[in-house]
Parts: C-alpha cells; structure tokens; sequence
C-alpha cells in the first residue's frame, strides 16, 4: 500500500496549506486515496468476476468482490507460512497439526470499513468539489473550510489504518472453469457465487453462458438468441451479449444469403 501512504501525505501537506484551493484538491485526493484503496482490492478478483458488470464506484465495487470471488474482501488477514514442511506420509494432516508448526509473518491485510469509507468519499464531494446553488444571489465558489476539514480527518483516520497493511488477498474455495467457446480464454468464477439461472460472461469476448446446476453439478449453456430466417426458417445463435449496448432501431447484420 506504498501508493496510498503518498496519497496521505498528499493530502495532510494540502491540509497544511489552510486555503481554500488546497481544501478542495485535498478532498480530491482523499476521493482518489478511496478509489484506490477499492480498486486494488478488485485487482487481483476481476479475472474471477465480469468485468463489464464492474461499477466504478467504490461501495459497489467491494459489495461485488463479496458477492463473487472474495467474502473475506474487507477483513483484517494475516498470512503466514510455516518453516517446517509436512511429512511425505502425512496426506491429510489435522487442523491441530498445522496449529502446533512454527510460522513466519508475510504480511497483513488491513480490515476495511466501506461503509464508513463510502460516507466521506460523498460527503467530500457535497463538502468540496461543487460549487453550491446560490442562495440569495449569492455564490460561493468555496465550500466552508471547517467542515470540510473534519470531514477529511474523518477519511484520514480510514485511510491511515488501512495502509498499515502491505497485502490485498484474493478468494479461496472451490472453482468452476471452463472454455469460451469463440475465443477460448478460460473463464473462472467462485462455486460459491453460482446459482441456477445465473449469467457469466466472458471477459475476452461478447459471449456469454448461462449456468444451471443439477443434483450438485455445474452446467453451462452459450447465452444465446435463436433468430430464425424468415426465408429458410433457419435458427442463427446470436450472444445475446451482441444487443447489450445497442440503441433503439438499430440493425445488426447476422448472415448474408
């Protein structure tokens, strides 16, 4: 977390200056201090997730990570590995085995509060970075510097605990993957994130897979719309991915006779 202890610095030397200017680009900073913090934690699911599912904003994002790849996204974790290795004979050691080994610290991830840090990533931007409706043919430019200014050391205090961390885990548990079917990348999603009737995209292509889960197993099927010729009554698969972003009335050529 080397970026964000820059970015606090960044912002308590703006804080510092005590201006009206230096108020609202520290408040920006704080905003972007969040994004980051957010963003890295997605960083190492979003190859386990639906990339165009991803929202920008930083509450949403982590909620996504929860739900799909990562429960354990916003606790504090230690990781540690052992100095003595397993015996060859021993398959399936017991939980009491492992606990009795000698381990050696790698790192921490910091336990993080998205609710809080969700409040102040608004609340700064009501506070700082608009100018305000003016109220009896009066506008100010500037929001008041006192509010503002606890309002950052409230996001201070968030920030600060979370860089005491130096890692950002992924999920653990079971997973489901398998092939695209037009591009080949290899998709990869959580067991636990899947459910019947469940959409999941490619992250290579427009395809998309419809998931159905029968006595326990995990089926797959090309998202697709039968689309049959009014000439022949032959069915083209179209991704039904294809008709996502387009608008009202417009065309889309599926084959040539």
């Amino acid at each position: 977390m080397r970026n964000l202890k820059g970015k606090i610095k960044i912002i308590d030397k703006l804080i510092l200056d005590d201006t009206p200017q230096s108020l609202v680009y520290a408040a920006l900073e704080c905003r972007l201090a969040i994004e980051l913090i957010c963003y890295e934690r997605l960083k190492v699911s979003i190859g386990k997730m639906s990339k165009n599912e991803v929202d920008w904003q930083p509450k949403k994002v982590i909620r996504q990570i929860l739900a799909e790849e990562n429960p354990n996204a916003t606790q504090e974790l230690r990781l540690s590995i052992s100095t003595e290795p397993n015996e060859e004979s021993d398959d399936n050691p017991s939980l009491e085995e492992f606990k009795a080994k000698s381990y050696v610290k790698l790192g921490t991830q910091s336990e993080l509060d998205i609710n809080k840090l969700a409040r102040s990533y608004q609340a700064l931007s009501n506070l700082a970075l608009h100018v305000s409706v003016p109220k009896n043919q009066t506008i100010q430019t500037y929001g008041d510097a006192k509010k503002i200014k606890r309002k950052l050391e409230e996001a201070l205090v968030q920030l600060r605990a979370v860089s005491c961390g130096n890692l950002v885990l992924g999920g653990i548990g079971p997973e489901y993957k398998f092939q695209c079917l037009a591009c080949d990348s290899l998709i990869t999603r959580k067991v636990s994130a899947l459910h019947d009737g469940k959409i999941v995209h490619c992250n290579s292509c427009i395809e998309s897979y419809l998931i159905s889960i029968s006595d326990g197993e995990i089926f797959h099927s090309r998202n697709v719309y039968e689309v049959p010729c009014d000439t022949c009554g032959t069915a083209s698969l179209v991704p039904k991915n294809l008709f996502r972003n387009m608008n009202v009335e417009e065309c889309h050529c599926i084959g040539t006779t």
